[in-house]
């Protein structure tokens, strides 16, 4: 009955706004980790039925027939180089990159489920440390004057804070079945050589850019959370007088903890691009 009573007194201090905010935050962050942890067959079942039985084969069989059309392709682009000899190297090279080819074709699914399990295992292991929480400290003069004042500002904060993560982590899956159907139209270039063969090389690219998005967003959620938890000691008041509005100092570093939390995984994609030059 005790306990009771003292959690009503404590929600009644801490403000409706500010622990619909917490709340949000904490819903809207654990299904984002929720799903990162699956692969885009287990996020969306029906989806990955569509796009493997449905649009793959039918794009799969325009992929096919342009793989001759490429062949023949670089077989007359080398012809016509006056500059260049029709050599048995260049004839072995061709015969080469066209059976890698095929093999490319044929295992695209299987390669794709690789690299998905791999991008969702190393995701599972980086998000056994926990990400960052919301913490408001002891609910003194200053917290609950804040939590009153501004606590309408918060919950909109965290929501929104909240909701772009989880939507950019969801936007991810989209992308990669949208990219998964380009697949047979993009891989027959590489046969063609040189200035045709850079639409294959875009689309690796593209691949592996949206393929380990999800890691490099859970490195920011896991390594973000660890420094803002760190950083929290900053926000308290360092003098007597000040101690008695501690709790408003904790309220801005929340919240402002959770903006740079939402930026830094908004932004994790254009970082691993730019370190790995997939852009």
């Amino acid at each position: 009955m005790l306990s009771q009573l003292e959690d009503l007194i404590n929600g009644i201090l801490k403000g409706p706004f500010v622990i619909f905010g917490d709340e949000c935050w904490e819903i809207l962050t654990d299904i984002a980790q929720k799903v990162m942890i699956q692969t885009p067959e287990q996020f969306s079942p029906d989806a990955w039925n569509y796009v493997v039985n449905t649009l793959y084969p039918w794009v799969l069989t325009i992929g096919v027939s342009m793989v001759n059309v490429f062949f023949i392709l670089s077989f007359f682009k080398a012809v016509s180089n006056i500059r260049e000899n029709i050599t048995l190297e260049l004839c072995v090279e061709s015969m080469m990159k066209l059976v890698v080819l095929n093999v490319l074709m044929i295992k695209g699914l299987d390669i794709f489920n690789t690299i998905f399990s791999m991008a969702t295992a190393m995701v599972g292991e980086i998000l056994k440390t926990a990400i960052f929480a919301p913490y408001h400290g002891d609910l003194d003069l200053g917290g609950v004057l804040a939590n009153y004042t501004f606590g309408f500002l918060y919950m909109i904060i965290a929501a929104v804070c909240g909701a772009v993560i989880l939507i950019t982590v969801m936007s991810r899956y989209l992308k990669l079945y949208v990219v998964m159907v380009f697949y047979p139209l993009a891989m027959p270039t590489l046969i063609g050589g040189h200035g045709i063969d850079g639409t294959a090389y875009a689309w690796i690219r593209q691949f592996v850019s949206i393929s380990f998005e999800i890691v490099a967003i859970a490195l920011v959620m896991a390594i973000g959370g660890i420094i803002l938890a760190s950083v929290q000691p900053l926000f308290e008041a360092s003098s007597s007088i000040g101690s008695a509005f501690d709790g408003a100092d904790k309220l801005i570093g929340t919240t402002i903890s959770m903006i740079l939390m939402a930026t830094g995984v908004r932004g994790a994609s254009n970082l691993m691009n730019k370190t790995f030059n997939l852009h």
